[in-house]
């Protein structure tokens, strides 16, 4: 009754390294630094983004005269760009066709009386130039009409030449306007949606990217046939010129971004941490808008780090527990 009970001081060294030992584990341990989020991949994935974009920029502006086909024939050359072509005659069979315009302008100019040079005018008009391909689709079509088709549908070939060049046109402008806007959504602040906007745009991309080729090759495959059939041509195989090659070029590196940012990029939030992020952000909203409720939660619920102690006493208060002091002096 009267003795000492256990040595407190003992018992108060051993509470004290208890809590000591157990905030440093909790905070070395338990709790620990929350690594800082490496936004490198996300960073290198806009500027290939970025890069890859001016590439197609430059290859657009660069193929707009000439580029994406090369066809000889026996008496014209034509080099056909995105938007627009040049024609010429220096072949055998133009220098030809102009001595044979010069000696009928000489013909009707000395039976008529007077001068005359309207053959040589006609095989000049076609003879070289830059031009667009509407101008020369319209000037082919007319053609064949004077002509009965003689000239293996001229117009046909020329019309699927413009709606190849209309397609690769708008399909190009619109996967550089994705790729570009694919860059800016890797550079917002990593979310669920953030991150599947991103890859949804650069999908976007590369099918306009893809489909804008294809329909290209689809309808001007067959320009190679084009004036075989009568003489005027041999096939080469292909007419298909360095710019269609660099749109195949580009369209694979178009690949690289979703795939970069795939491997290398900082991990999309899965489906529950999206949602303990979307809770935490509206308890935020909601105590900042309520401020006087920010202690009240703590207290209905006992909670040990809220204002007050909890229910049933304070296990780590200076108070003595209910029921005493077990470590105390006995009466």
């Amino acid at each position: 009754m009267g003795g000492k009970g256990p040595d407190p001081k003992g018992m108060g060294k051993g509470k004290e390294d208890s809590k000591g030992k157990g905030k440093e584990d909790s905070k070395g341990k338990g709790k620990g630094k929350k690594r800082p989020v490496d936004t490198t991949g996300n960073t290198v994935t806009a500027g290939i983004s970025v890069f890859i974009s001016l590439m197609w920029v430059g290859l657009i502006v660069g193929t707009l005269d000439r580029g994406w086909h090369y066809k000889m024939t026996h008496v014209w050359n034509f080099y056909v760009g995105l938007y627009n072509m040049e024609v010429n005659m220096d072949s055998l069979g133009g220098l030809a066709i102009k001595l044979i315009a010069r000696a009928v302008d000489a013909g009707n100019s000395k039976r008529k009386g007077k001068s005359t040079s309207f053959s040589s005018n006609l095989i000049e008009t076609f003879s070289r130039g830059e031009h667009t391909i509407q101008n020369i689709r319209d000037q082919m079509c007319n053609a064949e009409i004077w002509t009965g088709g003689l000239f293996s549908s001229m117009c046909e070939v020329w019309r699927k030449m413009l709606w190849a060049s209309w397609a690769g046109c708008f399909a190009f402008s619109i996967a550089i306007f994705f790729l570009m806007f694919a860059a800016g959504c890797t550079c917002l602040p990593l979310t669920r949606c953030t991150r599947m906007t991103t890859y949804v745009v650069m999908i976007i991309a590369l099918i306009f990217a893809g489909g804008g080729g294809a329909v290209y090759a689809a309808l001007t495959f067959d320009f190679d046939l084009w004036l075989t059939d009568i003489g005027l041509a041999i096939s080469m195989g292909t007419t298909f010129d360095k710019g269609f090659y660099g749109c195949c070029f580009c369209f694979i590196l178009t690949l690289f971004p979703p795939m970069v940012l795939m491997c290398c990029g900082t991990k999309m939030p899965t489906i529950a941490e999206s949602k303990e992020e979307d809770r935490l952000a509206e308890e935020a909203d909601f105590l900042e808008a309520h401020p006087e409720m920010k202690g009240k939660k703590g207290k209905e619920k006992g909670d040990p780090f809220g204002k007050g102690p909890p229910m049933g006493g304070d296990p780590n208060g200076k108070g003595p527990p209910m029921g005493g002091d077990p470590y105390g002096k006995g009466p």
